[in-house]
């Protein structure tokens, strides 16, 4: 009867070890997962895109954060990853576009945006980043109507 309980506890004592083992091999080879700001869905009205920052425009608003923080960049779309239904617009890659960020490209603060979930890290000459953009007929900057532009809210940093 002790031979038996002995061999049971043996075994228990192995399988524990190499649930141990497994669990510690595999913890340690995944890499954490990024908590991405954009949705697994489109929206119909949208564009999602992979863009890279060419250059920082100088525009102002009048009021708001983009009267005192830059929310405007030209973006090279590296590639158009899917469109929305509603989304018109013919851009494929190497297109250049107007783009506003409409959190600016500056790094996200509670002072800011108090009631904003999603924190972004910023962006800036060079910075390749993926997110959901749409058009916007115009705008108007500073009293001036602006040509056609897109805009955007929700970006993921691609480092």
């Amino acid at each position: 009867m002790m031979k038996n309980t002995n061999i049971s506890i043996q075994s228990i004592t192995i399988a524990f070890i190499f649930f141990i083992f497994l669990q510690i091999f595999i913890g340690c080879s995944q890499t954490p997962q990024y908590k991405s700001s954009l949705s697994e869905s489109i929206n119909p009205n949208t564009c999602r895109i992979v863009g890279t920052v060419e250059a920082i425009e100088d525009f102002k608003n009048n009021s708001g954060p983009c009267s005192t923080q830059p929310c405007v960049a030209t973006v090279k779309i590296n590639n158009v990853i899917s469109r929305g239904m509603g989304f018109t617009e013919t851009l494929s890659s190497n297109d250049i576009i107007h783009l506003k960020f409409e959190f600016t490209l500056n790094p996200t603060s509670k002072e800011m945006f108090p009631k904003l979930k999603n924190k972004f890290p910023g962006l800036k000459i060079g910075d390749k980043f993926q997110g959901d953009i749409e058009k916007v007929l115009s705008i108007k900057v500073e009293g001036i109507e602006t040509p056609d532009i897109y805009r955007i809210f929700n970006y993921d940093l691609i480092k």
